[in-house]
């Protein structure tokens, strides 16, 4: 056990508490700001002691978190200079523009650290994805068939030759390699003079400055952070150059006094939205002030276990018998004797709290973070008989949060025994993440997921993004000849119908290309029923990435196309990717609108949506288009999940039966044609225009 240190700001005597004590803990649940928030998006559910998901991603609201994996060979790409709403963002603690600004080149002979840059290795990802699926969701084969740490490693990571010719080049390169236990990626780490021999260029070098206490080394030039240097290149799948080193002199020593103020002047804050709750009355007696639970500067029993949701597992009689628990902790630290009191006020039993270190911190954290002391109250409260509690102390900032989810899945580190639980409840902002360390993001899915393969849960909150100043209107888009002049409002329901929220690309671009959708909806089968012939015009409305269109290309050859439409940029730039890769010369990529297809009138022979329809926030307008893009002899092939069979395992709202389908489409100008009834999961109508 941590003993605290000698001059502990803000405690109080054993046994009662001043309000002045309670403060650091009492604080901490204000409502998440840009620098708290999370960066755990999975297209998976994750709850309990299981990890669970839906059978299809659930499309992600803004969070302000990175989401999503990143498709290509991401380790020689540079990340581009944040585009941002504001002059004042652009200088955020910590984000590449701070880093910059503040930075410069030094003399490797005073100042030569070694630097360890994290490198992605080549492996399973497809696979990884599967697997991950199948073990999180219900009614699938391999529910919770959870597999070792090892397993998951040899299975999914990177191959042994694949690492020995890594291994090679670093010892020529003079780098030492670290492979990480997940076999996903591994630490290359060398003084800071070697890279910049390796990279042929001096490095940037950013002095810690309070709020953040690190040396930031980069390499970068005016497009962005370098990728991996050229002994490298080919070897590795993602490749940051970012590194950051922990300061403790350059630390605030115990709690910081901005917070205090902050705590201080929401309490003074008459009519502010975020009031502190009173208390429910639940505290034992002649253990805590009465004025301070009457000013609403502490929480009740009942308040800390219900932080982050975390009465939703208490509610079932869970306590956490035997679990092993870790905490990933950017940058904040904790005091243990305010651990102590706040046990003691609040009635619960304070477990032994372990700490690890990551990657360039030197020594455990000597800031008294308000996260941190939150995350480890709400864990001790809400399980009780928990075997372990663990934190990882890993950078705030750069390679921070890849290496806390690396380390917080592997308890003995040793990668032979998991933790049960990882709880990350704040986290790298998403302006830093998506434009600063993009290729991180594809790793971090992939760490995310092993958890799921090894039964690891994640209890995650997440905050969104909030502005500085106003962010201005985007222009009102120019309506197509014949489409309404103003965009309509987006609805919830339609007909009866709960709207199903858009999958997003983040959330569902790898889950669309899984290699398991043959088995479940046979593709194979739907294509000939679709009656291609060449020369055809079709649209692959709701095309994603292009699953169908390139299966539909070469069937409308010679003379056909295939229009896919997307109202993601994203998906359709990962279209023309496959495309070409795939030597298909066919498809023509359309942005469309959530309202408006952008199709010419009576251009198209086939209109094909798989499982899109539920989605649209329009349907009318959508659906009007489609009636005015059709062929005089054309039709539109609907593809949707089944709602009336149950054992269909996908989300209700994600699906829709028979009956509804016909009140919408009759309803809008179409007439059924013919049905096929021959898919597994899924309806097949052909519909046109009356």
């Amino acid at each position: 056990m941590r003993g605290p240190p000698p001059h502990s700001a803000g405690q109080g005597r054993a046994g009662r508490v001043r309000v002045k004590a309670m403060r650091p803990f009492a604080h901490v649940t204000r409502p998440l700001s840009l620098a708290a928030a999370a960066t755990l998006v999975l297209g998976t559910a994750l709850t309990g002691t299981a990890v669970t998901a839906a059978a299809r991603p659930i499309a992600q609201e803004d969070t302000g978190a990175p989401g999503g994996l990143l498709s290509g060979p991401l380790a020689e790409q540079r990340i581009a200079a944040p585009v941002l709403p504001s002059e004042a963002s652009t200088a955020l603690p910590g984000s590449r523009a701070d880093i910059l600004a503040r930075g410069r080149e030094v003399d490797t002979a005073a100042f030569n650290p070694q630097v360890t840059f994290f490198a992605g290795l080549p492996r399973r990802s497809e696979e990884l994805t599967d697997r991950a699926l199948k073990v999180s969701t219900p009614a699938r084969l391999g529910y919770r068939d959870h597999i070792t740490l090892k397993e998951a490693a040899k299975e999914y990571g990177a191959r042994p030759g694949d690492v020995k010719k890594l291994q090679e080049a670093a010892a020529k390169a003079g780098v030492t390699v670290e492979l990480d236990n997940s076999g996903l990626f591994a630490r290359m780490t060398a003084p800071l003079a070697r890279w910049e021999k390796l990279y042929g260029q001096k490095a940037i070098v950013s002095p810690p400055a309070k709020p953040q206490p690190y040396h930031v080394i980069v390499f970068t030039d005016d497009d962005g952070y370098l990728g991996a240097p050229k002994a490298f290149q080919g070897m590795v799948r993602e490749w940051v150059a970012v590194f950051a080193l922990y300061s403790a002199k350059a630390d605030v020593q115990g709690y910081n006094a901005a917070d205090v103020a902050e705590f201080d002047g929401l309490l003074a804050s008459t009519g502010d939205p975020r009031k502190w709750p009173k208390s429910a009355g639940t505290l034992p007696k002649d253990t805590c002030d009465a004025p301070a639970l009457d000013e609403g500067k502490v929480y009740a029993p009942g308040q800390i276990r219900s932080a982050y949701g975390a009465d939703k597992l208490t509610e079932r009689g869970w306590k956490g018998k035997d679990t092993r628990l870790a905490i990933v902790s950017l940058g904040d630290g904790f005091n243990e004797k305010d651990l102590w009191t706040s046990a003691d006020c609040f009635g619960y039993r304070q477990p032994k709290v372990g700490v690890r270190l990551g990657t360039g911190i030197g020594k455990e954290f000597v800031n008294y973070g308000p996260e941190a002391h939150l995350d480890i109250m709400t864990a001790s409260a809400s399980i009780p008989e928990a075997e372990s509690l663990r934190v990882i102390q890993v950078a705030g900032i750069a390679q921070g949060m890849t290496d806390g989810i690396a380390r917080a899945l592997d308890r003995d580190e040793r990668g032979e025994v998991a933790n049960d639980v990882v709880s990350i409840s704040y986290g790298i902002c998403e302006v830093e993440y998506k434009v600063d360390l993009g290729p991180f993001v594809s790793l971090n899915e992939d760490l995310l997921k092993r958890g799921t393969v090894i039964g690891t849960s994640f209890l995650a909150a997440a905050g969104t993004l909030i502005a500085e100043e106003p962010v201005p209107a985007a222009p009102a888009p120019v309506p197509a000849p014949g489409a309404p002049a103003v965009v309509p409002p987006a609805l919830t329901e339609y007909m009866g119908r709960v709207i199903a929220p858009a999958m997003s690309y983040h959330g569902g671009a790898s889950w669309l290309l899984r290699r398991l959708r043959e088995d479940e909806e046979k593709p194979s089968v739907l294509l000939p029923e679709l009656r291609l012939r060449p020369g055809m015009t079709v649209c692959d409305l709701g095309c994603g990435n292009g699953y169908h269109a390139l299966l539909m290309a070469p069937q409308v050859l010679p003379g056909g196309t295939v229009i896919g439409v997307d109202i993601q940029q994203e998906m359709l730039d990962d279209l023309e990717k496959r495309a070409a890769l795939a030597g298909v010369k066919n498809i023509r990529p359309l942005r469309g609108e959530v309202h408006d297809p952008k199709l010419d009138a009576e251009s198209c022979d086939l209109i094909l949506l798989v499982d899109v329809y539920h989605e649209f926030s329009h349907p009318e307008p959508m659906l009007a288009a489609m009636r005015r893009a059709l062929k005089p002899e054309g039709v539109v092939a609907l593809v949707e999940f089944r709602g009336e069979d149950p054992e269909v395992p996908i989300r209700l709202e994600h699906k829709m039966t028979k009956a509804q389908i016909r009140k919408e489409w009759e309803a809008n100008g179409f007439v059924l044609e013919r049905e096929f009834d021959g898919l597994p999961w899924q309806h097949l109508m052909f519909w046109k225009r009356k």
